[in-house]
Parts: C-alpha cells; structure tokens; sequence
C-alpha cells in the first residue's frame, strides 16, 4: 500500500474507527455497551439498562461503520426514515421495533429475537417484533423466516 502526502490513511488501518465508534454511540445516548474485535457493538445485560433506542433519529441507515452483535432489552428504530436495516444486531433479548419506517424488506433483521416472560403461553411472534408502518405490510411468515424467535422464562425453560 502506497501512501501520499497529505493522504488520509487512518481509515485504511483502522485508527480511529474505535473512536468514531464510540462517539456515534455516546451522541445515541447508548451506554453499557463492549466494542469488539472487529468492531461489532455488544450491550451489556445490566438491570439498569433500557436497551438501545434510536427511535426518531432522523436517517436513511445507520452509518457504515455501525454494526450491532448482541443487544439486550430490546432494539428500537421506530420513526426514522429507515430504508435499510444493515448494521441492525444479530441477536437482541427483548423486543424489536422498526415501524413507521420506509423499509421495502426485512433483509439485516435480527437473526434471533430472544424474549424472557413469566408467563410465555401469552406472547407471540408479533407481540415482540414490530414492524408496521413501513412501504410494504410485511407477513408474520415472511419475519419468520428471516429471524428465529425463542423464549424462556426464570426456570431457564
């Protein structure tokens, strides 16, 4: 790799990615949060924490360099113009929400919604994963198969 004068190379070797990580994160007012290795953003499973919401956020996707892994109580991006779900977590404990967006797919969705309830014989699929609103009405079957839904409750079960 050559470089210039004058050239920026940080983001080429990673130098401030961290940084411009953690920046974005504090202006969304997302606390108790681990960056990882390869830059994908875990939050911690703390009583206190409210999960990461980023509702009203006015944006088209989430920047390029945000990538959500695991996230607990819940991911919220109700009402933000979203036209994409990339850079959405992999897994999240708790709800999901992305209504009220310009989405046309669910394609980045989480790959696994986990939910913890007392009582599981009365939540469903769509009581926890929210998306109307959006360009399309989007099937409780199609959100199926692009994200695996499971519960348990204080037993573990």
């Amino acid at each position: 790799m050559m470089f210039t004068k004058h050239s920026n190379i940080l983001p080429s070797i990673h130098l401030g990615k961290f940084k411009q990580i953690e920046d974005w994160l504090n202006e969304m007012h997302v606390y108790n949060y681990m960056i990882n290795n390869d830059f994908t953003i875990d939050t911690l499973s703390n009583i206190n924490s409210y999960g990461v919401n980023l509702s009203d956020e006015k944006m088209e996707k989430l920047p390029y360099f945000i990538q959500f892994n695991i996230v607990y109580h819940g991911f919220y991006v109700n009402n933000c113009g979203l036209k994409t779900l990339k850079g959405c977590p992999k897994i999240v404990y708790g709800y999901f929400r992305c209504t009220n967006n310009k989405l046309n797919d669910l394609e980045y969705c989480p790959e696994k919604l986990i939910q913890y309830h007392e009582n599981y014989s009365n939540i469903t699929y769509l009581s926890t994963f929210w998306c109307e609103g959006n360009n399309i009405k989007f099937s409780e079957k199609y959100a199926r198969n692009l994200c695996n839904f499971e519960y348990f409750n204080s037993m573990g079960q």
